[in-house]
């Protein structure tokens, strides 16, 4: 679910029926969305997490194998504005992509998911430290977990702009997300616990 305070509107995904349901947050009970956003052209697959940028006037949404980005007023069966889907991009729900961020002032979406890294690159030389790696319940679909972050406007099988990896020390809990933009903090949640990253210059914001 997702909130846009400033015209008082609630965003939900909703998983079974592959759709976006917009309701009034001032009204409560049996009430019929204001919009709904479903159909074919969507591209909309086992949704899971909606976001909403008030300022930009978008709508990020995890996907089973992607992460798409709507105007915010979509409604019926639209095409999403830009798709982020592909092996560079590591994000959808079957990479273990559970949240998705927007951060309006620098235009960027933050994500997590994972990548497949052959073995020997980007690791350790250690082999406590590989098996560390190897034993972590942190991989999906054969990859390792990672948090990225995309500009807006990125579109196809585009690989992050910046990335952290799951390393031995990073160790990256989980790909649910909260941001700090003023303090320069991402928080990833997941695996029974939360960490806090300081990256200051992911958080850059744009004139």
């Amino acid at each position: 679910m997702a909130v846009d305070a400033v015209r008082r509107e609630v965003f939900t995904a909703s998983f079974p029926s592959d759709s976006i349901l917009v309701y009034r947050a001032d009204l409560a009970g049996d009430v019929e969305p204001v919009r709904i956003l479903h159909g074919p052209k969507t591209q909309l697959d086992r949704p899971i997490r909606v976001e909403v940028d008030a300022v930009n006037n978008l709508m990020a949404v995890v996907n089973d194998h992607s992460i798409l980005v709507f105007n915010r007023t979509d409604s019926g069966d639209v095409a999403p504005k830009w798709i982020i889907s592909g092996p560079k991009t590591g994000v959808g729900t079957r990479f273990g992509t559970r949240d998705v961020k927007l951060f309006p002032e620098g235009k960027k979406i933050i994500a997590g998911g994972s990548i497949r890294t052959p073995r020997g690159q980007g690791r350790s030389d250690s082999p406590s430290a590989e098996r560390e790696e190897d034993s972590d319940d942190a991989f999906y679909g054969g990859g390792r977990r990672f948090l990225g972050v995309w500009k807006y406007g990125d579109n196809g099988d585009v690989a992050p702009w910046a990335i952290l990896h799951h390393t031995p020390t990073t160790k990256i809990p989980g790909t649910r997300l909260a941001i700090n933009p003023e303090a320069g903090d991402l928080f990833a949640g997941g695996d029974g616990q939360v960490s806090v990253y300081h990256l200051p210059e992911i958080f850059q914001r744009i004139d």
